[in-house]
């Protein structure tokens, strides 16, 4: 088996449908498999799922607890049999024959220490979206509190927590979106595949960290195009502050497990500079107080 396809998927199941007509009508010239694991629904949607794709290779794994997004990859994990893992949001759509063209560059010799490739995630109009980012560090935290518009192409580049692609050239990223992620399987065999005390957000960054120290790298193919609805399944399941609560935690969690408690400690304070910062200009929507007390407690 070449690869395997990894969905899951939460009270979603029209996106999902899409995904998975995406997947077939594209995917061509590897074998594959299409894992859906469904972490514990409510609407009883995914129930159906199967009998609109009768045929296609898929297998469902149904999950008792919902215990966020990395416990269910590593719930597809455990089954998949392919060489590589093609991580996807229930609401990513494929626009080309993108298995291919990342099975093809990672089996390139040169190109054995690449982990993990990614996509230039676009919306509906085309447009680039986040699809990659760098590591948090103390100069990027204190660059966004104001001082990243002086040297604002080069902080967008080189320094911002996330970031869209706005080149042609294949390039090599601190870490990719979880939303479209192609992996090789034996790198995770060996170093693990997500920790699941992230519930949701940073799962991907963390895994990026823990590989790059193990002598791996990400890289970024520009050519490969995935439509990302993004945020969409999030937004239609859980309203107000937990979906800020939850990223945050995730943050926290992230700068701990990765630099330690005092890097996480001051991290904190810069990060509070910035929400003060973005509320007062406008451009963070939603009550203050609230928000710093989450990051506080986080």
């Amino acid at each position: 088996m070449d690869i395997s396809f990894i969905i899951v998927h939460y009270n979603a199941v029209a996106l999902l449908h899409n995904c998975v007509r995406s997947i077939l009508e594209h995917t061509q010239g590897v074998q594959y498999e299409i894992i859906v694991v469904d972490n514990a629904s409510s609407d009883r949607s995914i129930e159906q799922f199967p009998n609109a794709f009768e045929n296609a290779p898929i297998q469902l794994v149904l999950l008792k607890q919902n215990k966020g997004f990395g416990a269910g990859n590593n719930a597809a994990y455990k089954v998949a049999k392919g060489k590589y893992l093609f991580l996807l949001n229930p609401d990513t759509l494929l626009c080309s024959n993108a298995a291919m063209q990342f099975y093809t560059f990672m089996e390139q010799q040169e190109e054995r220490q690449i982990a993990a490739c990614g996509a230039d995630l676009i919306d509906v109009s085309g447009n680039s979206i986040q699809a990659f980012g760098n590591f948090p560090t103390y100069l990027s935290a204190i660059a966004e509190c104001g001082p990243k518009f002086l040297f604002l192409s080069y902080f967008k580049k080189h320094m911002a927590l996330g970031g869209a692609n706005y080149s042609k050239e294949i390039k090599l990223v601190d870490y990719l979106s979880g939303a479209a992620l192609f992996i090789r399987k034996k790198v995770i065999d060996q170093l693990g595949f997500f920790d699941e005390a992230f519930f949701l957000y940073f799962e991907e960054t963390e895994l990026a960290y823990r590989l790059q120290k193990n002598g791996y790298r990400m890289a970024l193919l520009p050519e490969v195009k995935i439509i990302h609805l993004e945020g969409q399944v999030v937004s239609n399941n859980f309203q107000g502050l937990q979906k800020f609560t939850w990223s945050e935690q995730s943050r926290q969690l992230f700068y701990k497990k990765t630099r330690g408690a005092f890097f996480a400690a001051t991290m904190k304070c810069l990060d509070i500079s910035q929400l003060i910062i973005r509320t007062l200009s406008g451009k963070e929507q939603g009550p203050l107080l609230p928000k710093i007390a989450i990051i506080w407690k986080a």
